[in-house]
């Protein structure tokens, strides 16, 4: 009976037996190459077209609060949750970002999915949104900017320090509009495979996870060509 390190000597040549039917096979048939090509060009193409279909809705919902100039060319889309340590991250990114483009501006999807404290930040967020939209940006970073756990408690406090009644918040976060729109950015990111957060989307491009400065520019920069280049005019 083979022992452990007998088992363990079979697996290299398992694979090497493995691969090397699958080398020939390929020798045998180069036309799956191409076929793997066309079908993972189909689906860019596919996820490209859905962020299209879904442009007006992930950028101009009324609801969804905007910072940065309300008339840019260029709308970054961030689907974030205040307790996530990534999105921590990121905030200053995107912050950094609207400041240094004029012609940037950037939509905030509240997506908590990190727990009932994760969807309290987020409904207290909103309500500030609904009750004075011009401070929304400075809340929405100072409580990514917290060092402290964040909870209810925690967020209306960030928010009476920038001139915000907590009292008024704290009631108007059960406003059944709150939780329609937080079901709504749900449905999006389920609809386009969004599981995790930060997930940012630029025109075509979708960028899970954390994102430089530079790698969000760049993305900034390959939706204004695309744009240019889709003009007629």
């Amino acid at each position: 009976m083979a022992g452990p390190a007998a088992a363990e000597d079979a697996a290299p040549a398992d694979k090497a037996a493995v691969e090397a039917i699958v080398r020939d096979y390929i020798l045998a048939h180069p036309e799956v190459i191409e076929q793997a090509l066309e079908a993972a060009e189909a689906k860019r193409v596919a996820a490209e077209q859905e962020l299209i279909d879904l442009r007006d809705v992930l950028a101009h919902d009324p609801d969804t609060p905007v910072v940065g100039n309300p008339g840019g060319d260029v709308t970054v889309i961030a689907f974030t949750d205040y307790r996530c340590g990534f999105c921590q991250r990121a905030a200053p990114v995107v912050e950094a970002l609207v400041e240094a483009d004029p012609n940037v501006r950037s939509a905030f999807k509240e997506f908590p999915i990190l727990g009932p404290d994760s969807v309290d930040a987020a409904r207290i967020a909103l309500a500030a949104h609904r009750q004075d939209a011009s401070r929304y940006g400075a809340l929405h970073h100072a409580i990514f900017a917290s060092e402290d756990a964040i909870d209810e408690a925690k967020v209306l406090a960030i928010a009476g320090s920038l001139g915000y009644d907590a009292a008024s918040l704290e009631a108007a976060m059960a406003d059944p509009a709150i939780d329609a729109l937080l079901t709504r950015n749900g449905e999006l990111a389920q609809r386009l495979g969004i599981r995790g957060t930060p997930t940012f989307i630029i025109g075509v491009t979708l960028l899970p996870g954390f994102s430089t400065l530079e790698a969000t520019q760049a993305a900034v920069a390959d939706e204004r060509a695309r744009l240019a280049g889709a003009d007629p005019g």
